[in-house]
């Protein structure tokens, strides 16, 4: 286990008040364990790598919204545990008093879109990935707005707060800051929202359709003529952190099963 080099105030987690919650995936005799250290410690470097936050000063005039520790065990596509240990710092959204001023919509696919997609795909002997965006909120676009949070004390330098830059976890309008970055993103490479599924980006070269790519919050299919599907492969992974690309076979979103024949 790598070493956890916060201060010695971090708590028990057995203690699991306001500041920690942890999933029935996660038995009580696991706790207490490094690997939970670990998963958090791991976090917090996510945070950092992303520049999701800015430390400052805590002034009176601050509203500030505390935060808190989600602990689960990752599971695999079909919903069965891998043995990991996730941590996630999630901010109190519900404790956000300016919350309902925030567009918050987040277009997700269509599963009906999903379908028609994958026959085109079969239809024109096309190849499709599967793609999932590693802590994809985190990559979403910057904050328009002015959030300051309560970072949690293991962490927590006395008389700061963090001034958020990212669509923290549990903030109203995360899922569309990342929604809105990956969209422009595939603006930017000549692509089009089909008409009737805004998470659905179709590409022409002159007339003719030579791809597309699903959206649903940081899962992506990206489907089309190999060349196509290729280099949105490679740009998307040169501009985004993934976690998964899968090739063949996959199962999307936990609904829909692809399996290339």
């Amino acid at each position: 286990h790598m070493a956890i080099p916060w201060s010695s105030n971090i708590h028990k987690l057995e203690d699991t008040h306001n500041n920690v919650f942890i999933s029935q995936r996660v038995p009580r005799r696991e706790w207490s364990t490094p690997d939970v250290k670990e998963a958090m410690y791991k976090e917090w470097m996510n945070l950092q790598e992303t520049g999701t936050y800015e430390e400052v000063r805590r002034e009176p005039w601050m509203t500030v919204i505390p935060t808190m520790w989600v602990i689960n065990r990752s599971a695999d596509d079909h919903g069965k545990e891998d043995g990991k240990l996730k941590a996630r710092l999630v901010v109190r959204g519900d404790q956000d008093k300016n919350e309902e001023e925030v567009p918050c919509d987040s277009p997700t696919v269509d599963r009906t879109t999903v379908k028609m997609m994958i026959a085109i795909a079969a239809n024109q002997g096309w190849s499709l990935r599967s793609i999932d965006i590693s802590a994809a909120f985190l990559q979403g676009r910057e904050m328009d707005r002015e959030v300051y949070v309560q970072p949690p004390p293991e962490i927590a330098t006395p008389g700061t707060v963090w001034k958020l830059k990212k669509g923290l976890y549990g903030l109203k309008e995360a899922a569309r800051l990342w929604y809105d970055e990956i969209l422009a993103e595939l603006i930017r490479r000549g692509g089009h929202k089909l008409v009737g599924d805004p998470a659905c980006v179709v590409f022409h070269v002159n007339g003719t359709f030579i791809g597309f790519v699903i959206i649903h919050v940081d899962d992506i299919i990206i489907g089309g003529a190999p060349k196509f599907v290729l280099e949105m492969v490679l740009h998307i992974k040169a501009r985004f952190r993934v976690s998964k690309d899968q090739v063949e076979r996959f199962i999307y979103t936990g609904t829909v099963s692809y399996t290339h024949l």
